[in-house]
This record gives C-alpha cells, structure tokens and sequence, in this order.
C-alpha cells in the first residue's frame, strides 16, 4: 500500500514539474576515427579536422532536475592524414537520431547540466580526397553507412527571460560500430563537439510554475 502511495506521489510531481524546451544548436566538432589495422596497430597519422553540425533537440523535465529527450541533427564526420606529402581528407555526411536523459540544477538564472543519451545515424554523403584526386567511398562499398554509440555532454544554460535561454556545452561521441567493410580492420568514428545555442519553454505543465527558467 506505501508503495502505491509513492507512484501516486511520483506521477503527480511529476506532471506539475513536467515542462517542455526545444532548442535549436549549432556544433563546432573536432571529428577524428579510431582505427585499428589487422595486427592491432593504430595509425598515427590521422588527425582530427574541423567539422560542423547542426541540430533540433526536444526536452521533457520529468521530475524536478531530471529530463528525458531526443535530437535530430546533422552532423559532418572525418579525420584528415597525410600519405607521401599528399593530403587525405574524410568527408562524411550524417542524419543522426539520440534518444537520453541528463539531470539539470536550477541556481537562479544559470543552469548546469549533464546527460547522456545513445544515437543511431545515417550516412547518405561520403567522399575520401587523396591529393587532388575524389572518391566517393559510398559507391565503392569502402564504408558502412549504419552507425550507432553513445554521447556524454555537460554544459550550462543562461535564461535571460522566462521563457528563452542560452546555453554552451561540450559532448564526447564514441561510435560502437565497426564501420570497416573488412572486418579484420576495426574503424570507430569519434569526436568533440562544442555546441551553442538557444532553447525555448513551450510547455510550462499543468502548475504553470516555471522551473527552470525562474529568477
């Protein structure tokens, strides 16, 4: 009977805390592969390029700090190495969908937060350049085009109105599939993103008090 008690309890806090956000974002990602050749051996020449990305996501706060979400985002993967003085440069092109959950604290206007969520994504452009010489490594069956892992992210949010706020913050991805066609190989996307946008309050819930963006 308690227990019945605190599921009742839980269920109406949550719905009287529970607000919606959207944000929309931009990302700086310093993009680079984790590969292993067939004796285990890293390749040391690849480097991490410069790459962008932007994004849509939705936020629910469920139960006072804690909210669940989902992102749809465009995002440019790819390393860049150097063969014989000649440059090589990765170039892939994803539609990626994460789903996760992270856990925000409301001190006056500014908001800390962190998460993290799963993502699967969908390579539909890829190019490899070697000199001046162009490659579409889609067409040449040289890449899978399924990709999914794991994103950790932490940043803060600034509200500077009851219903808008900024926010800044950095995310780890870490793909967990092998993309190499040879399975002897072993080839990982990873990254560092720094995103920065804004985020808009589009459900207060049913109290209409309005936690996270109070003074």
């Amino acid at each position: 009977m308690n227990k019945f008690i605190l599921v009742i309890l839980f269920s109406v806090s949550s719905s009287v805390f529970a607000q919606s956000f959207v944000s929309f974002k931009y990302s700086q990602i310093y993009s680079n592969f984790y590969f292993r050749d067939r004796t285990g051996k890293a390749d040391e020449s690849l480097k991490a390029d410069m790459r962008t990305g932007y994004g849509i996501d939705f936020k629910k706060l469920v139960h006072r700090n804690v909210y669940i979400g989902g992102e749809l985002w465009y995002k440019n993967f790819g390393p860049m190495s150097y063969l014989n003085n000649q440059k090589l440069d990765w170039n892939l092109h994803y539609v990626d969908l994460n789903l996760g959950a992270g856990y925000i604290l409301n001190y006056r206007r500014i908001k800390p937060y962190a998460g993290g969520s799963f993502y699967a994504a969908y390579l539909f452009k890829a190019n490899q350049t070697i000199g001046v010489n162009y490659y579409d490594i889609i067409e040449n069956n040289s890449i899978k085009r399924m990709d999914f892992g794991f994103n950790l992210n932490g940043g803060v949010q600034y509200a500077f109105s009851d219903v808008t706020s900024v926010f800044f913050e950095v995310m780890y991805t870490r793909g967990l599939k092998n993309l190499e066609v040879d399975t002897e190989e072993k080839l990982f996307n990873t990254a560092i993103c720094f995103r920065f946008g804004l985020t808009f309050l589009i459900e207060k819930g049913e109290s209409n008090y309005n936690y996270i963006f109070r003074n």
